[in-house]
């Protein structure tokens, strides 16, 4: 874990050891509005509305898909219509998060709906199934983006204590579309067209929209003192050698000087701005010899300014912005023309030379405007923040190609499961070799070697997503291919196991009002959902591949299963958001998605290639389910580890961290 997540998980962990406060009528007069108030009533339903069409989508066109290949003649590329949406979901998802980070997450999400109802457009128009492919990619990359946003909304938009009933409500959003969603879309498939299933989600899809996005706009834009600091940026405090030079430091200290009625502005502010020259100068003196000199001379003739603006001469405003901005132009001008100018030097410059200007200018009245002063002095301050900014923007381009290499890599693995084994060797080699390094910079450090926080919630998600949704991808392939079943009672399974996974998380949301977010206490529980998820998946696999045991305890088994997922998957995102650095809730939340995809993506892969291997090789197909259910229950008890590893002490190597 980083230096920031370690801080945050002692700080949870310290909370959770003291003792209750006890309960008062002031606690209750200072309790959060609920999640319907007035104040959170837009931003709640808009981001139901937009889950609730994620899931009505994924629901319905699983359903329908059959009669689309069908029609489109797509029946040897059927995979990839999933495939598709899920791997280009992952860049949506890095490029929403990362945007949230940056400014209000309207953008991401107006993006998000935008990409998504344009992808409905396509896929519902589509002449042939390359297109349909098309169309369902430009769905994923929405629907990441929305993803994302969301859990970045719920970490910003709302109080600690609202959280988890929000994360109830989400899962909530997907139960209308289990029961109803594969139902209707199948009757409107064969009393009218598949296509009009693409297009009728778009109704909802546009009221949530226009919803969220009336609700984001009382949610703060982030400031520059609030952007998110990457690894190996140090925050722009930790830029000066002296904490009394810090930009809060020297902001708070024009304040009180310049509202204290015997101070001397002009005297305050001219020594704060000398200061600030001293420290620019300072700061920059492994700077080329002339590039030094620029800047020196920029903080001087910024001190000057500083100073004479505050004059009691209206005249002395004029003359000194003039001879400001002389200055400055012919400093910038001597620099630029030297042929050694360092980058953070230039912009350091260009930062103080603005900053002088801005402050003369402000100054047209002789009564000083203490917060613009104040301002300014803290900018020139902190001569890196043009230079860092700049650095910030081009890591958030670095990780948007990092998730297209990923995309590529997993795209080709799974290319590669479906060929022989000896044409399968050459892609799959080079897909893994693209997709490990991606996968491993686009996660927190520690998530592959068991970190403990921040780092157990990413990798529990991508483990969850593995076992359950690859074992949910053979469910009904068994229940039709060794018991026989039609696919309406095969839907009977898929919808007890989603009204399971809501009944838990429900009481997920009950047990963390009572414990207080404590992380033990989830942790436990999570421990708890596995061993039932593990119970559930290999009972279920017993019951289709023994035609003696009765097919109904199929259903019964697979419910198991997602009340242990209804328990474990809301734990995930809850540790993720909580232990996130602030201002970082949509790197963390990138995370969470791009685990889940990519859980997803390998693991209906893996299932997938085990059936058609046996398959190919002429081998019965329940050897293939088999082994499949085999390696979903497998990671279903790997993910104990990181499970036990969200709080400290629970570690199994015993140690606290």
């Amino acid at each position: 874990m980083t230096a920031r997540s370690e801080a945050v998980l002692a700080e949870r962990e310290q909370s959770e050891s003291a003792s209750p406060p006890a309960m008062s009528t002031s606690t209750d007069a200072h309790a959060p509005a609920g999640v319907f108030s007035r104040k959170h009533r837009a931003l709640t339903i808009g981001i139901l509305l937009s889950v609730t069409a994620i899931a009505i989508e994924g629901m319905a066109v699983a359903t329908i898909m059959p009669s689309v290949a069908l029609d489109l003649g797509g029946l040897e590329f059927y995979g990839w219509a999933f495939s598709a949406f899920m791997l280009t979901s992952l860049t949506g998802a890095i490029a929403g998060g990362q945007a949230a980070d940056r400014r209000n997450p309207a953008v991401p999400a107006l993006a998000g709906f935008v990409f998504f109802g344009a992808g409905l457009i396509v896929a519902g128009a589509a002449p042939g199934w390359p297109v349909l492919l098309v169309g369902r990619a430009i769905q994923g990359v929405g629907a990441g983006a929305l993803g994302a946003t969301a859990y970045v909304v719920v970490a910003r938009g709302y109080p600690e204590p609202l959280r988890p009933r929000l994360m109830a409500l989400l899962s909530t959003a997907w139960v209308a579309p289990a029961l109803v969603g594969p139902a209707v879309a199948g009757q409107v498939a064969e009393h009218a067209a598949w296509r009009w299933v693409f297009v009728g989600i778009l109704p909802p899809v546009a009221v949530g929209a226009v919803m969220l996005l009336r609700g984001l706009r009382d949610l703060p834009t982030r400031t520059p003192s609030e952007e998110p600091q990457r690894a190996g940026l140090a925050p722009p405090s930790a830029l000066s050698n002296s904490p009394s030079a810090t930009p809060a430091s020297n902001a708070r200290a024009l304040s009180d000087a310049t509202t204290n009625p015997a101070a001397d502005a002009h005297s305050v502010v001219s020594a704060a701005a000398a200061s600030n020259a001293g420290a620019l100068s300072g700061s920059l003196s492994d700077a080329p010899g002339d590039a030094h000199s620029v800047i020196s001379a920029a903080a001087a003739s910024n001190a000057g300014t500083l100073s004479a603006s505050l004059g009691d001469a209206a005249d002395s405003d004029s003359v000194t912005s003039g001879a400001s901005a002389g200055s400055h132009a012919r400093a910038l001008s001597d620099s630029l023309s030297n042929r050694a100018v360092d980058t953070d030097s230039v912009a350091a410059a260009t930062a103080a030379a603005s900053n002088a200007r801005t402050v003369s200018d402000s100054r047209s009245d002789r009564a000083a405007d203490t917060d613009s002063v104040a301002a300014a002095t803290a900018a020139a301050s902190d001569p890196r923040a043009v230079s860092d900014s700049l650095s910030d923007r081009a890591e958030d381009a670095r990780r948007v190609i990092t998730a297209l290499r990923l995309t590529a890599g997993v795209a080709l693995v799974l290319f590669a499961a479906g060929l022989d084994l000896p044409l399968a060797l050459p892609p799959g080699l080079v897909g893994l070799l693209l997709a490990a390094p991606a996968l491993r910079s686009l996660l927190p450090q520690g998530t592959f070697v068991g970190g403990t926080g921040l780092p157990a919630s990413i990798a529990l998600r991508g483990l969850l997503a593995f076992g359950f949704f690859g074992a949910e991808a053979v469910i009904p392939l068994g229940l039709s291919t060794q018991r026989g079943l039609s696919p309406s009672e095969v839907g009977l399974a898929l919808t007890a196991a989603a009204l399971g996974w809501v009944a838990a998380s429900w009481l997920q949301d009950r047990a963390e009002a009572q414990a207080r977010g404590a992380l033990t206490a989830r942790a436990l529980r999570v421990a708890g959902g596995l061993l039932m998820m593990a119970l559930g998946t290999a009972a279920a696999a017993f019951a289709i591949l023994n035609s003696t045991v009765p097919a109904p305890l199929v259903i019964v088994a697979w419910t198991v299963t997602g009340f242990g997922m209804g328990l474990c998957y809301p734990a995930t995102t809850l540790t993720a958001l909580g232990l996130a650095p602030s201002g970082e809730e949509g790197f963390a939340s990138a995370s969470l998605q791009v685990a889940e995809t990519v859980g997803i993506a390998t693991g209906t892969g893996a299932v997938g290639a085990l059936v058609a291997m046996t398959v190919r090789i002429q081998q019965p197909m329940s050897d293939g389910l088999a082994w499949a259910f085999v390696i979903t229950v497998a990671a279903i008890l790997l993910a104990l580890v990181p499970a036990l590893r969200l709080a400290p002490h629970l570690s199994l190597a015993g140690q606290t961290e």
